[in-house]
């Protein structure tokens, strides 16, 4: 699990940089991507489990959907 934390920080921290650059079309790429991933973790509902990583997995996904709504604000979605 740990090795899919490290991966979906990579790919959101793309997804960051690209909301800093402005780079709208990259920037609109990878939310499909992120919350793909999000699906297989098991401490985010509804599978809630109780896990050593579920607190880093929930912060994650808030921060991912945080950003995926400014990208729908910027985009006037």
């Amino acid at each position: 699990m740990e090795g899919m934390l490290s991966d979906v920080s990579q790919v959101f921290d793309c997804f960051k940089a690209a909301s800093t650059r402005n780079d709208l079309s990259t920037f609109s790429t990878l939310p499909s991507q992120l919350k793909v991933i999000l699906t297989g973790f098991p401490g985010l509902p509804p599978l809630y489990c109780e896990s050593l990583a579920a607190i880093h997995e929930l912060t994650l996904a808030r921060d991912i959907f945080e950003h995926v709504v400014v990208l729908s604000v910027k985009i006037e979605e």
